[in-house]
């Protein structure tokens, strides 16, 4: 795998596992070795590693940020797991240094009649194209990508995308619903209990 210490600065090889570790209650109740150096391809073939020993499958799935990816959304919800995982963008999200970055996806409006982005000037991001993507554990997942064609004289140009005459944005929409459902789970009484417990 290519590890995050790369004192050679060349991106090579070295042998090497990523553990997963499964625990309720402070006992391991599973763990899985996987060649795969990032988190969120692990955690499918970990419940799958599960099952195939017949652990009882987990009623709820706490875990980091990390892991918080459309596909293992997706698989929690088929599996009728509650998923209280973070997604990379959660913490900073709440903070008022994003709030005010009009360029973010998250700061407009979707306008889900018309398939349209608004943005912070009220222009509107019309769909261009959708590209699919397909993981190593075969989830296929798809983009859509929006353009604003009218962003002369923005006075957000500066800050909202700087070296283009055009604003561009390419997004899951499967993803955003599967965010919303997860903020409002994380902000839920039980969301805040299960969030301390994961510190």
């Amino acid at each position: 795998m290519r590890m995050k210490e790369d004192h050679m600065k060349n991106g090579q090889l070295k042998p090497g596992y990523n553990v997963q570790i499964g625990t309720e209650g402070q006992f391991i109740t599973g763990f899985s070795l996987h060649q795969r150096a990032g988190d969120p391809g692990c955690l499918i073939p970990h419940l799958d590693l599960l099952k195939k020993y017949n652990r009882p499958t987990p009623k709820s799935w706490i875990a980091d940020s990390g892991y918080g990816s459309e596909e293992n959304y997706a698989h929690c919800e088929k599996e009728n797991i509650q998923a209280y995982i973070k997604y990379n963008t959660f913490d900073k999200e709440q903070t008022k240094a994003w709030k005010e970055q009009v360029s973010r996806l998250e700061n407009m409006t979707y306008d889900e009649d018309l398939d349209e982005w608004i943005c912070a000037n009220n222009k509107r991001l019309t769909f261009q194209y959708e590209s699919k993507k397909k993981s190593g554990n075969g989830y296929e997942s798809i983009k859509r990508t929006y353009l604003c064609t009218d962003c002369s004289n923005c006075p957000f140009q500066s800050s909202c995308d700087r070296e283009k005459d055009t604003k561009s944005i390419t997004v899951s929409i499967e993803n955003q619903k599967q965010r919303k459902e997860v903020r409002e789970r994380l902000s839920s009484e039980e969301g805040v209990k299960n969030i301390n417990k994961e510190k």
